[in-house]
């Protein structure tokens, strides 16, 4: 990216600072509504919590006064949680299972049999059907000393939902003095609250918009110029638009109103490619810096950065595509991620990728910066929207390192938060791309050459210096000939 080879003036380069200080004010305080928003927002999820003993506080498991069940203590007994009234807003039902240990002083690591069965009643109709025949399978329960609760287990997750009830099924088929351990069983059914699948379903439309009609009025502005004059930062505005707008995911509300892998998977697609277009920008964005002034050749300077970026995105969409698979395929989870082998190396592939990746950018940032400083041409504005561009990058490591970026949200603050951090970014970068009004108004004088606009007083001064030199020795040689 060099700037003395941009062909027409952009906004950044025309604004006061003071202008350019309130454009960065108002994205802050636009970032700041949006955190707000998602503050108050509702809950992502609701749970339902079920007693396996039912017994009243303090009181140790007596069949006389617990109506529940003891199921170590009496194996092949059945344990049945219900949920009822759900609706598609719910997307799904999760069931896990936190083992109280009756001996909080010792550790315990134990490999729990359990037999998981799932069934469906539909409206108007009292019997239940199989939606997930019974299976039996063993979970490790870990239980860390000084703790009564051990740490929770998945059992079951219904990723779609076919029914407004459902009803699973819980028994041990065993039993074994390596259960002495457990006392009562606490059973968690979680499904989405359904205030939070409209709330997401309204700001992803709500942005999406937004970025649609930032695009129309960035092509508004350079429908008079030819393709061949737009800078590299407008080419890249338009991409990164494009990008937005699949982060923002049009096809969202089929993922909730259909069954299936597919709109799920898109989803991931979209996400992983937004994320690698924005990767892929930042590196160009520094490292072209660093290189100002010398030729930017495809394969030297941008088919590594692709390479790069390129296998980033693929083990992402591998890693991702395949945890959901995974959930739709194995609603009780039988076998665990962690014990398959190739999701195990695609992931460590992508943690590598990663490191390599920002690495690499550290090191183009510094010594862009290095090199800003022997280059005043770039311009304080410039200087600026990098350093503001560095901040964005770490608010996003810090999201991918903390699971805060993708499908699953952990609160509707961080949802929000998020979703209007990329867009808003998207827009400021976007506008401050936009073609100067200067530049739009010469760039339709016949014969006018933007490219001469573009040059800094140093260059032209120089260039003048150079002609004059030039026809002084030309009035020399006249004279001795």
């Amino acid at each position: 990216m060099q700037m003395e080879n941009r062909s027409m003036r952009m906004l950044m380069q025309s604004i006061t600072r003071k202008q350019f200080f309130l454009s960065f004010i108002l994205f802050l305080i636009l970032l700041i509504v949006c955190i707000i928003i998602g503050a108050s927002g509702p809950t992502v999820t609701q749970e339902h919590t079920f007693s396996a003993w039912q017994c009243p506080p303090g009181v140790t498991y007596d069949p006389y006064v617990c109506p529940g069940v003891d199921l170590p203590g009496t194996p092949n007994t059945t344990w049945h949680g219900v949920i009822t009234d759900l609706s598609l807003l719910n997307q799904n039902v999760l069931l896990t299972a936190i083992v109280h240990n009756r001996d909080p002083s010792t550790s315990v690591a134990q490999d729990v049999v359990l037999r998981v069965s799932v069934g469906v009643r539909l409206p108007n109709e009292t019997s239940w059907h199989p939606a997930v025949s019974p299976e039996i399978h063993s979970r490790k329960v870990v239980c860390r000393q000084g703790s009564d609760t051990c740490d929770p287990i998945i059992l079951a997750k219904e990723v779609y939902l076919s029914s407004p009830n459902y009803r699973f099924n819980v028994s041990m088929p065993e039993a074994s003095s390596n259960y002495a351990f457990m006392g009562d069983i606490s059973f968690i059914l979680t499904v989405t609250n359904a205030a939070y699948t409209t709330f997401e379903v309204w700001f992803r439309l709500v942005f999406l918009l937004l970025t649609f009609g930032v695009t129309l009025v960035l092509s508004g502005k350079l429908r008079h110029v030819p393709w061949a004059r737009w800078t590299l930062e407008q080419q890249w505005a338009v991409a990164l638009l494009i990008g937005v707008m699949a982060y923002d995911n049009p096809f969202f509300p089929l993922s909730i109103l259909r069954n299936g892998w597919f709109f799920p998977i898109l989803d991931q697609v979209f996400t992983a490619s937004f994320m690698a277009a924005l990767l892929f920008f930042w590196i160009v964005m520094f490292d072209g810096l660093r290189k100002e002034g010398q030729p930017l050749t495809f394969l030297r300077f941008y088919l590594p950065k692709v390479v790069l970026v390129g296998l980033i995105w693929l083990c992402s969409v591998i890693v991702y595509s395949w945890f959901e698979l995974h959930e739709i395929r194995d609603p009780v989870w039988s076998t665990d991620l962690k014990d398959n082998a190739g999701w195990v190396f695609f992931s460590i592939i992508l943690a590598i990728l990663a490191f390599v990746y920002l690495a690499y950018l550290v090191w183009c940032v510094a010594s862009a910066w290095k090199q800003s400083r022997t280059l005043p041409h770039l311009g304080l504005r410039l200087k600026a929207i990098g350093f503001f561009t560095v901040l964005i990058v770490i608010a996003v490591v810090v999201g991918l390192g903390f699971s805060f970026v993708g499908a699953r949200q952990n609160s509707s603050a961080q949802f929000l938060s998020y979703l209007g951090l990329f867009n808003l970014y998207i827009y400021y970068l976007a506008v401050m791309y936009f073609p100067s009004p200067n530049a739009q108004a010469m760039g339709n004088i016949e014969g006018h050459h933007p490219l001469e606009e573009e040059m800094d007083v140093h260059t032209k001064a120089k260039i003048d210096d150079m002609a004059k030199q030039q026809q002084l020795e030309d009035m020399d040689d006249i004279n001795l000939a």
